[in-house]
């Protein structure tokens, strides 16, 4: 199964239920290279170095911001 494409984040354990569609619908776009976007809360970033471990899962870099504050760390994503 490929992840590339735009997904719904459904589920975010370590925040509030109502924070991760407080600005838009919270999501992860993953492109071919490796690359995307999210948006969740009041954070806005960019994927980099993207790289899925198994068929269901990936784990990556990101940079962006957070209420105009610049933020950036890694994540992962499961189905």
């Amino acid at each position: 199964m490929s992840l590339k494409g735009k997904w719904r984040i459904t589920e975010m354990p370590d925040f509030e239920a109502d924070y991760p569609d407080m600005v838009e619908p919270a999501y992860l776009l993953f492109e071919d290279n490796g690359s995307g976007e999210f948006a969740f809360g009041c954070c806005t970033g960019h994927i980099w170095q993207a790289s899925s471990t198994e068929a269901t899962s990936i784990d990556f870099s990101w940079n962006g911001n957070d209420e105009m504050d610049e933020v950036s760390g890694d994540g992962s994503a499961e189905l």
